[in-house]
């Protein structure tokens, strides 16, 4: 083989490899516009599942952030982050807004930065961090107004008017809802209309201004009622309800409440029916028809149970949807890596083992260049050094998917244990709810004791042996307990073992105490009074033999 031979030989070996080269380039060109469908297709698509959603989306930012692609990278963020403010994971959805706001800030896409902003403000107020919450509500005003956009202007307007609503600064929440009204109304935008005049109302209510409340409710109600947004109109009516029951127009109250709460039972909407039932006990208990307001009550607690489970199950299959996004996106990427590191060995070692024959066959003809042979020979080892190199890595990145995967397991069940424990507050703070609202009526039954009539004293003594028998906390301890034991497991048995002498009684005080409830909250739930609690929580230290300075809760709280 002449040397003309060997180098046209070797010219084919490097226009194959410039060809992959060039194939590679017309990849991430494509990929930019597979990341812009995603992107186009979670958008277009508001019925989509949330499931479905966070798939597209959190494949639009992997592939934007191997490529780089800065648009990208801001708008996947930016519907992540909308998406998980839907289903309730403010920390997820705070986490990729402010992703998204760096992104837009880099290519200065001002437009999608006051968007993100305002949204941003809106995840920090439901979570009641209304500093935060007002800083970027602020910047979103500022972006709309640079940008004379005045319909975003002013629904941040009442965005910010309703976060001064929640942290109580009554003045400033009016004069922001009145500049989003002063908009609305010249525009005439109905939906924003509708939840201005709300807004407003329920300032007017805090304020204990109800003549002026119900007007607002009532012209929220007309624009609700006009969009068939049948939802907001009962909350409307059950507002206006109250508005009536506060100024003691109780035959009123009733008409409105009632109404709400048979649109609420025909919606089949557990939240209203809750709402308009609680609402409905208290009207009874004003009216002194203490059946019906107990009636009412109950129905209260019991869709309460129905609506605490629901959304304990919604949380936990949004946790197990998020760790199943990740584990399949991660077994995505995994499998493209695969796939990149096989093709390059493959060409590593296609191109290997050509150059190995060419030199084979040259070197056969050219014995008087084996120095030359043995230099190529040595670049050929190192190329498949550098392919088990790759392979090493590979195996890198499949233990790193591992770790991960346990550290999504670790949260999933730091996840369920905060559940728990919002289950177990919940629990206890039903059973004072339940105790003060018995004792109430206890005590109006005694009031109208005083009665000469001796069939009415007769049915109200009767009534009250049964309220009476309400506070057995039996059935609601059982709940507390059985709660209680899942987050603490064996608290009980070791305290019985290490304290034989403790009564039931005490016990229970020393599970509220561990769950560190307020002095308050357990003398309501254990139907005694401040200073009987005092020296329930005296004659407790004596029998666990605790020293003058001892701290009791420390003590409680490392048994377990």
């Amino acid at each position: 083989m002449t040397l003309r031979t060997f180098l046209s030989i070797l010219g084919i070996a490097t226009w194959l490899f410039s060809g992959c080269s060039l194939r590679t380039n017309d990849s991430n060109i494509k990929s930019n516009a597979t990341i812009d469908a995603l992107l186009k297709k979670v958008e277009s698509n508001p019925e989509f599942t949330s499931d479905s959603s966070l798939f597209f989306t959190r494949r639009a930012l992997i592939l934007s952030r191997e490529l780089g692609y800065h648009y990208g990278l801001a708008r996947s963020s930016h519907l992540l982050g909308a998406v998980f403010y839907k289903i309730g994971n403010l920390d997820l959805s705070i986490k990729h807004l402010h992703e998204s706001i760096h992104a837009y800030n880099q290519i200065n896409d001002q437009l999608h930065l006051a968007e993100t902003n305002s949204l941003i403000g809106q995840v920090y107020l439901r979570s009641e961090n209304y500093n935060q919450g007002l800083i970027h509500l602020r910047r979103a005003r500022s972006l709309y107004n640079l940008q004379n956009l005045d319909s975003g202007e002013a629904h941040v307007f009442g965005l910010i008017g309703h976060l001064y609503e929640k942290s109580k600064q009554y003045d400033s929440a009016l004069f922001y809802q009145q500049k989003a009204l002063e908009y609305f109304s010249t525009y005439v935008d109905s939906t924003e209309l509708a939840v201005i005049y709300d807004n407003i109302g329920s300032i007017y209510e805090d304020l204990e201004a109800f003549d002026e409340a119900y007007v607002n409710f009532k012209k929220a109600y007309d624009y609700n009622r006009a969009l068939s947004n049948t939802s907001e109109a009962i909350i409307n009516l059950n507002n206006i309800g109250d508005t009536y029951r506060k100024r003691n127009q109780l035959s009123t109250a009733l008409r409105y409440t009632r109404q709400a709460y048979n649109e609420a039972k025909l919606l089949q909407n557990d939240y209203q029916i809750q709402s308009a039932a609680r609402d409905l006990a208290k009207n009874y208990l004003a009216s002194e028809q203490y059946d019906s307001a107990y009636h009412y009550l109950n129905q209260s607690y019991e869709l309460n149970e129905v609506i605490f489970g629901k959304e304990i199950a919604k949380e936990i299959a949004n946790a197990q949807t998020i760790f199943d996004l990740e584990q399949k996106q991660q077994t995505i990427s995994l499998l493209e890596k695969e796939r990149a590191s096989n093709r390059q060995i493959t060409i590593i070692g296609f191109g290997a083992s050509a150059i190995l024959i060419i030199l084979i066959v040259y070197g056969s003809g050219q014995r008087g260049a084996k120095n030359r042979k043995e230099r190529k020979l040595l670049k050929t080892e190192n190329e498949l050094s550098k392919a088990e190199l790759i392979n090493a890595q590979l195996n890198e990145e499949k233990l790193k998917t591992e770790l991960e995967n346990k550290h999504l397991e670790e949260s999933k069940l730091q996840l369920e244990l905060e559940l728990k424990n919002k289950s177990l507050s919940r629990s206890a703070l039903q059973i004072i709810q339940k105790n003060e609202f018995l004792e109430s009526l206890r005590s109006n039954l005694k009031k109208i004791k005083k009665s000469e009539k001796e069939d009415i004293h007769q049915k109200i003594r009767k009534l009250t042996r049964s309220i009476d028998l309400n506070f057995n906390l039996d059935e609601d301890w059982e709940e507390f307990e059985n709660i209680f034991q899942q987050i603490h497991t064996g608290f009980f048995d070791r305290i019985r073992k290490n304290h034989p002498g403790l009564t039931n009684s005490e016990v229970r005080l020393c599970a509220m105490i561990h769950a560190n409830l307020h002095s308050h909250e357990i003398a309501s739930i254990m139907n005694i009074s401040n200073d009987s609690l005092r020296i329930a929580r005296y004659r407790l230290r004596k029998k666990l033999g605790l020293e003058k300075g001892e701290n009791l809760y420390a003590y409680i709280t490392n048994l377990g």
